[in-house]
């Protein structure tokens, strides 16, 4: 066995008594010590030079495991392989769910995370839709000091701006059964990837209006961060690329737009900023709501109203459509050029607009420290 693994084997207890007889932290970091890592001093993989978004995984990751009808104690481990038996109902029946944000890496090598105790939230109501066990208070305030802790171990893998860290946690069904009922046990893991800039970054994009496919439905799980809501876009997606399209805005009944398959959206209309209104197919999203306080701080009027296509077409054949902007925690801001809806072409007065540019670089500002965080949104890691 080589040195990492044996020092990763929390199940050795003679290894684990002795990790906490030399640690003064509490019991939920066994393998801390001042903070850092008692074995720092093994060598560890370097951030590579470059990367794909989602590509490779920083060396720490957290693990929570729930049994006994209780989430359990918060660990860290070395990131590396699982095991799983095929019965796992997750695997199955979908119960899984995720949340994600990113390390900001500020100029002068701080490190920032945003709002990060509303994806804690959001997270939670996606288990609860889910039907999986909610975090507690206890648990929640756990799993913050780990995740700051956490991204402290791996701050060799935050990249300089514009990319960062992403942070992954996701929880899922561990209990090997079948059969259509809530598991009894879980798993909760937050792993952490370098990522580029998503799509091209801020530069125009084109999405599709799928004809024929939906991404949710109202009383379906729409809202929730789940797995399911994901890889059912995977194959409007991929006929947007045949294309030349880069992504999908979804239409629900009644032809009303909803979101991307990972991002909210936002039009301006007759120099008027409307987005969706959420009405439970679509994500809460974290940046979408900074997004309107933003705007707002800034004496911008927004209106969160229902869509249809056909509002965009008339609005676009009048010239009254100004721009459209995706937005999200790894779009950030993404100015949209172009939507196909059948065979007609949707397009704004500008492909990247003053409205767009505006809110990009207010987010950005505070996003990097670079101007004041008005709404404390920003918490400062290190």
């Amino acid at each position: 066995m080589d040195e990492w693994s044996r020092l990763l084997r929390l199940q050795d207890k003679e290894y684990f008594e002795e990790v906490k007889r030399q640690s003064n932290v509490f019991k939920h970091y066994p393998l801390l010590k001042d903070d850092k890592m008692i074995f720092d001093n093994i060598n560890k993989p370097e951030l590579p030079a470059e990367f794909k978004f989602g590509e490779y995984f920083a060396p720490y990751m957290i693990q929570m495991d729930y049994n006994n009808n209780r989430w359990q104690e918060v660990l860290f481990k070395r990131y590396g392989k699982i095991g799983i038996e095929p019965g796992m109902s997750s695997l199955h029946y979908g119960q899984a769910v995720f949340e994600g944000q990113k390390v900001y890496k500020t100029a002068d090598g701080g490190l920032n995370i945003f709002r990060p105790l509303d994806n804690f939230d959001r997270f939670n109501a996606s288990l609860k839709r889910m039907c999986m066990p909610e975090l507690r208070k206890p648990d929640i305030d756990v799993l913050y000091k780990g995740l700051k802790k956490l991204i402290l171990l791996n701050k060799d893998w935050v990249p300089e701006e514009p990319s960062n860290l992403y942070i992954r946690m996701h929880a899922f069904a561990s209990e090997n059964f079948i059969g259509i009922r809530p598991a009894t046990e879980y798993k909760l893991f937050i792993i952490c990837s370098p990522v580029p800039p998503y799509l091209n970054g801020f530069a125009p994009t084109k999405l599709m209006i799928p004809e024929h496919y939906t991404r949710a439905s109202i009383g379906g799980t729409g809202e929730a961060k789940s797995a399911g809501n994901y890889d059912g876009t995977l194959v409007p997606v991929e006929e947007a690329h045949t294309k030349g399209y880069s992504n999908c805005v979804f239409l629900r009944d009644g032809g009303y737009i909803t979101e991307c398959s990972a991002a909210n959206i936002f039009f301006v209309i007759n120099n008027k900023i409307v987005t969706p209104m959420l009405d439970g197919t679509i994500l809460h999203g974290i940046t979408r709501d900074s997004i309107i306080k933003l705007f707002k701080q800034y004496s911008f009027d927004v209106d969160e109203l229902l869509i249809t296509v056909n509002d965009l077409l008339f609005e676009s054949y009048h010239g009254n459509l100004n721009e459209i902007f995706m937005t999200g925690t790894a779009a950030c801001v993404i100015p949209v050029s172009e939507l196909l809806y059948k065979d007609q072409k949707i397009k704004p007065t500008f492909d990247t607009g003053l409205i767009t540019t505006f809110i990009y670089e207010k987010l950005t500002d505070v996003l990097y420290s670079r101007s004041d965080d008005d709404f404390g949104w920003v918490v400062k890691v290190n």
